[in-house]
């Protein structure tokens, strides 16, 4: 159960993680910037799945560890969730630059 939970986090921040990378590598290089990471609402589906039994003990409080795994699946999720204002400032940018960077000469 725990280990399902723990794939299904660690997808997503691959994931989110992959296109930071590609976001950063685009700026450096001018190149253009990754599409945003799709909202999964099977991936969401399978933590609940992976959760459901361990979301409260026998006094109904929620147990640590669901709370923790939940926890950081939001934290993943907000990051995601920013992707699409960053991308569009950066091809704003991009746009407002473009032409306008002249080569160095050569020597």
């Amino acid at each position: 159960m725990r280990a399902d939970a723990h794939c299904a986090v660690l997808d997503s921040a691959d994931r989110v993680t992959g296109w930071y990378h590609g976001f950063a590598a685009g700026l450096g290089n001018h190149s253009p910037v990754p599409d945003v990471v799709p909202l999964r609402p099977e991936g969401a589906a399978r933590l609940v799945r992976s959760v459901r039994g361990e979301l409260s003990d026998g006094q109904g409080r929620a147990t640590p560890v669901a709370v923790r795994i939940i926890w950081t699946d939001d934290h993943v999720d907000a990051a995601r969730r920013l992707q699409p204002g960053l991308a569009d400032a950066a091809r704003t940018q991009a746009a407002a630059h473009r032409g306008r960077l002249r080569k160095w000469p050569a020597g």
